[in-house]
């Protein structure tokens, strides 16, 4: 198996080239000075862009290692040099290239300009990492309080990761990522803030909730509190608690399958400004949501269910608010909802909870929004 890489004298391209050359691939390393590749790497093959010979058979990927300051637009030279012996270029960029647009949408213009360019469909995917660092044994204390602020991935699972795509393909949009799974500070940190959270309203808003719990009473007729059962962490079955939005007996159904008409005027204000949500308090204490995680959905939404179950979301402990309602997508669409969810717990962060949790005070978490 012969790979083409770019980028290899950056400081991840010294990474993965060295592993990779470690793992019995043949690799051609392509660069502006090949003069400087060959004194970093003397005993693998390099040469210019202009004489990138890729008429030659056996060559099966090109991995193109970005600089995370460059990340996200095609490089139309590059596909101008590739012919029909490669048909999958990997386009390896920071996560920071995510950003807020759909990374989807990025791969298929890439791959249209392929396309276009050399006659022939390729395969396009871009692969999305956060910081690299060395092969990940038993993680230190230092670098699980690190992780928890930003989230980090071996350089062994990269490189693992590359050979499984250069030589099988994958998605368009694939990040790898540790996630937080086995960071007890991230988890014990996490749950220190949803606590503090739960104790903050408990002990400095108990008024307004008595309000907002009288005005509910006596906008409509019913009670003023509102139990429904949601699915859960591993697909189990809670309570989940809010104060009462809607006109008593509106029929269960998903946030965006309920009319606007069911929603009593202060049922509006407590949905935009998010009050509504106070007394999840409860679910947080009892340990099953938190701040921040995917949007718990009903029983009845089996294809959210069977979607978030497909591709791991379903594992994340459910949140009062998402990256998904952050991004203005409610469960209308399971498919794009689930990337979203497992996105979240691909990049869980402290910092990146915070980046959601603002976003939602300033009023953008309008992914539940009735129809």
């Amino acid at each position: 198996m012969v790979i083409v890489i770019t980028g290899a004298s950056g400081h991840m391209g010294r990474q993965v080239v060295s592993m990779l050359a470690s793992q019995n691939v043949e690799l051609l390393l392509v660069g502006s000075d090949p003069t400087a590749l060959k004194r970093i790497y003397p005993h693998i093959n390099c040469c210019h862009y202009g004489d990138l010979a890729l008429g030659s058979n056996g060559y099966i990927a090109l991995i193109h290692l970005d600089d995370p300051s460059k990340a996200g637009a095609a490089d139309t030279a590059e596909f101008e040099r590739l012919n029909s012996s490669i048909a999958r270029v990997i386009k390896v960029t920071s996560i920071d290239a995510l950003g807020r647009d759909d990374p989807l949408l990025i791969a298929a213009s890439m791959r249209s300009a392929a396309a276009d360019l050399s006659g022939k469909a390729l395969d396009v995917i871009n692969v999305y990492l956060p910081k690299v660092e060395a092969p990940a044994g038993k993680a230190s204390l230092f670098r699980q309080i690190v992780s928890a602020f930003r989230p980090v991935v071996g350089v062994d699972l990269v490189c693992r990761t590359l050979l499984d795509v250069a030589a099988h393909g994958g998605p368009p949009r694939l990040i790898v990522s540790e996630g937080q799974t086995g960071n007890w500070v991230f988890r014990g940190a996490k749950r220190a803030v949803d606590l503090a959270f739960a104790l903050t309203v408990v002990l400095l808003l108990w008024w307004l909730l008595i309000l907002v719990w009288i005005g509910v009473k006596l906008q409509s007729p019913g009670p003023g509190l509102f139990t429904q059962v949601r699915v859960g962490r591993d697909g189990e079955l809670f309570k989940c608690y809010k104060f009462r939005t809607m006109k008593l007996g509106t029929a269960e159904a998903a946030t965006h399958e309920v009319r606007a008409t069911a929603v009593t005027s202060l049922g509006r204000l407590l949905r935009a400004t998010k009050l509504d949500e106070l007394p999840q308090i409860i679910n947080i204490i009892l340990n099953q949501v938190s701040l921040v995680g995917p949007r718990p959905c009903l029983p009845i939404q089996v294809d959210l269910i069977d979607a978030r179950r497909a591709n791991g979301s379903l594992k994340l402990k459910p949140g009062i608010t998402g990256l998904g309602q952050v991004n203005r997508i409610d469960m209308s669409n399971p498919a794009r909802l689930a990337g979203y969810d497992i996105c979240y717990g691909q990049l869980q962060s402290l910092l990146l909870d915070l980046r959601i949790i603002v976003d939602t005070a300033l009023g953008r978490g309008r992914g539940d929004n009735v129809g």
